[in-house]
C-alpha cells in the first residue's frame, strides 16, 4: 500500500500545481493543465505498477521487501511508463470518442477500454512484457479470459472512477465540521489516503487474476 500511497501524495502536489483559472493564460494554461494531468496520471500508473510488483511478491513469497520492489520497478520504469502512458492514452481516447456518441457513450466506451487494455500494467510490471507490448498483450488475455476480467476491470474502473468522489462525498462532514480536516491540504491527502487502500486491494486481486491467467497457477 505504501507506493500507491506515495504516488498519489506525489499526483495531488503535481495536480495543485497546475495554473488556477483567472490568470489569463487562455489556451496555454489549458495545455498546461493539460500535461499536468497526464503526468499525474503516469505517475499514478506508476505507482500502481509497484503495488502490483509488492502484491506478486507477497503472493509468492509471502513478503514485499520495500527495496526489492523499487529495484525491480527502476529496473522496468521505461516499460512501466510506457505501458502506463500506453493505458492512459486508450482510456483518455475511449472517453473522448463516446462523448461524441451522447448520452452515456463515455461511460460505455471507457469501460470497454477498461475491459480489454485492464492488464497492460500488469503485463508491464509482472508479466515481463515490454512497454510497447503490453497494449496488446493485455487485448489477448482479456479476449481469450472474459470470466475473470469482467470483474477485475468493473473494479479496476469503480476505483478509479467512482471511488474518489464517493470518498469526498462520505468524509464531507468531516472535512466541513472539522479545524484541521477543513484545511483543504489536510483533506485531499486524507481523500489520498483512504483511496490509497482500495487501490493497494485492488494491485492484490489484479496481480493474482493476471499472474494466474499468464503463467497458469491457477484454473479458470
Amino acid at each position: 500500500m505504501a507506493w500507491p500511497l506515495l504516488a498519489g501524495i506525489f499526483q495531488y502536489l503535481i495536480l495543485s500545481a497546475i495554473p488556477g483559472g483567472g490568470g489569463g493564460g487562455g489556451m496555454f494554461d489549458t495545455m498546461s493543465a493539460g500535461l499536468y494531468g497526464i503526468l499525474g496520471q503516469l505517475v499514478s500508473g506508476f505507482g500502481f505498477a509497484l503495488a502490483l510488483i509488492a502484491a506478486d511478491s507477497a503472493w509468492r513469497y509471502g513478503r514485499a521487501p520495500l527495496g526489492d520492489t523499487w529495484e525491480t520497478g527502476t529496473r522496468k520504469i521505461a516499460d512501466l511508463f510506457f505501458a502506463a502512458l500506453g493505458f492512459t492514452f486508450v482510456v483518455s481516447l475511449a472517453g473522448i470518442i463516446g462523448s461524441f456518441l451522447g448520452g452515456r457513450g463515455s461511460i460505455v466506451l471507457t469501460l470497454v477500454a477498461f475491459y480489454f487494455f485492464v492488464y497492460t500494467i500488469p503485463a508491464a510490471a509482472i508479466g515481463g512484457v515490454p512497454g510497447a507490448a503490453a497494449l496488446n498483450t493485455s487485448l489477448e488475455r482479456a479476449r481469450d479470459n472474459p470470466g475473470p476480467t469482467l470483474p477485475v476491470a468493473i473494479l479496476y474502473y469503480a476505483v478509479v472512477y467512482l471511488l474518489p468522489p464517493a470518498v469526498i462525498e462520505l468524509l464531507s462532514p468531516l472535512l466541513l465540521n472539522s479545524d484541521v480536516f477543513a484545511n483543504p491540504v489536510v483533506g485531499s491527502l486524507a481523500v489520498v489516503v483512504v483511496t490509497t487502500i482500495f487501490r493497494g486491494y485492488l494491485a492484490l486481486v489484479m496481480s493474482k487474476t493476471y499472474a494466474d491467467l499468464a503463467f497458469g497457477r491457477r484454473r479458470w
